[in-house]
């Protein structure tokens, strides 16, 4: 990316090839590569448009190399413009490409100021001061600024996984890098040099290595980053209810097994199963049902904690895994989502209905498994709806204390 003339001979016929040249038409080729493998991964992936855009700015980046590298068009000053063009579509698709895996953008203004920028600039200093150093910091700072626009708003990846961690410091060592590349080699150049001593110089030749393998780790990282959130989405559509986007039976007793492993008290169960639903899907309809089960779980979700887990677990029910959390502070949380269900107005329902809900709260005991701690509080759940319903029933520390034969619809 410098923003050089084409390496035309001087009868206006593209020169032979040089070693450099060759050597530097991998660039492009390995481009292409990568932009081939993120087509593909975005045939595989739900959130496939960045992974599109990250095709198309490695795509530009092969355009704009073969532009320089075989000096088409043969106009020094085309080949400028249309180059440093594409450089700066390629870097501008790249930072939003990135930006694109964490529901992110550079901006439409910021895409517009960059290109316009940059691609004004080599204009200026090609038509109107034949300036080629002014040209390379133009095209090289102009496309870091791009890039560190985009690596100051992914400093959320500082958070997550460590695989997060390096994609951010690895595009940001990327951004930093064109200002050393630039300063170091520019010594190489001068504002008299001709089209092909440019070509064959030390600073185009360094720009396309560093170029090339900043380009193979980012590609090669972003290609992981982009399986691993695969293997999530198939993981989270495995256990996740479709329905309710809470997690259904099997994600609820993975969550489960987990912290029964880890054995850290104290830790709470609460059962909630919605009152009379049978009747509201005879009454309503099955669309109706629906959307009494997604509200009410948007309810539920909505007075959780960070660490908490909730679960669809078929049917009305539900079943919410509490740690760190004790007897008291459970009922007083199912005492809230009861009121929450019991306030709330559900569209598509008859005016004045009131949905309700009954709740079964229990604390797991000392020597006490997960399975047993779930069919306490079914049993109170139980008693719940044989008390009236609309009500919370907490356990005892007796497991026994909490027996019950009532039916819960």
């Amino acid at each position: 990316m410098c923003g050089r003339a084409s390496t035309s001979g001087p009868d206006g016929m593209s020169p032979n090839l040089s070693a450099v040249q060759i050597l530097t038409l991998g660039s492009p080729s390995i481009a292409a590569l990568f932009a081939l493998s993120f087509l593909v991964l975005s045939r595989q992936s739900d959130s496939a448009r960045y992974l599109k855009v990250l095709a198309a700015s490695f795509l530009l980046f092969a355009a704009a190399s073969l532009v320089q590298i075989l000096g088409i068009p043969q106009d020094a000053g085309w080949n400028a413009v249309i180059s440093a063009g594409l450089y700066a579509g390629c870097v501008i698709l790249l930072g939003d490409g990135v930006l694109g895996r964490s529901g992110l953008g550079l901006g439409l203004a910021v895409k517009i100021i960059a290109f316009v920028s940059i691609v004004g600039g080599i204009c200026y200093f090609y038509y109107g001061s034949n300036d080629i150093i002014a040209r390379v910091y133009v095209l090289n700072f102009g496309c870091a600024a791009v890039l560190l626009i985009a690596a100051a708003r992914l400093t959320r990846l500082l958070r997550g996984r460590p695989m997060e961690r390096v994609l951010f410091w690895l595009f940001l060592a990327f951004a930093l890098s064109f200002f050393p590349r630039t300063w170091l080699t520019l010594g190489q150049v001068h504002a008299g040099m001709g089209a092909r001593a440019f070509g064959t110089s030390s600073f185009w030749v360094a720009l396309h290595l560093t170029v090339v393998l900043f380009g193979i780790a980012l590609a090669v990282v972003l290609i992981l980053a982009a399986t691993m959130d695969r293997i999530e989405d198939l993981k989270r559509e495995r256990n996740e209810d479709p329905l309710t986007g809470l997690l259904n039976r099997r994600g609820f007793h993975e969550h489960a097994a987990a912290w029964e492993r880890r054995r850290e008290r104290p830790l709470s169960l609460i059962a909630c199963d919605v009152d009379h639903f049978k009747q509201i899907n005879d009454r309503y309809g099955h669309a109706a049902g629906d959307q009494v089960l997604r509200r009410t779980a948007s309810l539920v979700a909505r007075l959780l904690r960070a660490g908490d887990v909730a679960s669809r677990m078929g049917g009305e029910e539900f079943l919410i895994l509490l740690p760190g959390t004790d007897a008291a502070e459970a009922r007083a949380l199912a005492q809230e989502m009861r009121k929450a269900i019991e306030t709330e107005r559900y569209a598509g329902l008859s005016e004045g209905l009131r949905i309700t809900a009954s709740f079964g709260v229990a604390q797991m005991e000392p020597r006490e498994s997960m399975a047993d701690l779930a069919a306490r509080v079914d049993r109170l759940l139980y008693a719940a709806k044989r008390h009236g319903r609309n009500r919370v029933e907490v356990g005892s520390l007796t497991p026994s204390a909490d027996s019950t034969d009532a039916g819960r619809h």
